[in-house]
């Protein structure tokens, strides 16, 4: 029976090793300038497939956007300039990370809204990321209106990253 058990707890122990290191790392991202090595500034569909590989969803929207998706990651382009969105040179417009992530400032998925307000003590309130949500980092452009990183909150609790930057899509 003293066998058994050692056996039980060393596969036990194993499982938990391979869980562990299957886990992905948070997505790291930098003010609303950076999500993981995907810059927004210049950022456009075919920097974003180097960044994060072949999404798992591509669409062009009613509303002329591109979306592009991969697991915990959205993100928008749009232009001006072209009547077909999802070319590669269509720029960064916004996206939304749900997966696991961390700021450059510490704030995570699943903290308390007064951690991100102790963390980003100017934070207010953002139009450009809906109701519920908290702007962590708010500009504001007179072309668009405002723009930044914000989180959305539910229940008090911090549980999405919504990032924004139209400037190339004028």
């Amino acid at each position: 029976m003293r066998r058994s058990a050692l056996f039980g707890l060393a596969a036990l122990v194993v499982a938990l090793a391979s869980a562990a290191s299957a886990a992905e790392p948070p997505v790291r991202v930098v003010g609303f300038s950076q999500i993981g090595t995907f810059k927004i500034r210049g950022g456009n569909p075919a920097k974003a497939r180097t960044a994060f590989g072949r999404p798992i969803s591509t669409k062009n929207t009613p509303n002329r956007d591109c979306l592009m998706g991969w697991p915990g990651i959205k993100i928008s382009f749009y232009t001006l300039a072209h009547a077909r969105q999802c070319q590669a040179d269509t720029p960064f417009g916004t996206a939304t990370i749900t997966g696991t992530w961390v700021t450059d400032r510490g704030l995570r998925k699943g903290d308390t809204v007064a951690r991100a307000r102790k963390l980003y003590p100017r934070a207010e309130k953002p139009h450009f990321a809906g109701a519920g949500a908290v702007g962590l980092i708010v500009k504001l452009s007179q072309a668009v209106g405002d723009y930044g990183l914000a989180a959305k909150v539910v229940n008090g609790r911090v549980v999405a990253l919504v990032l924004s930057d139209p400037q190339g899509g004028e």
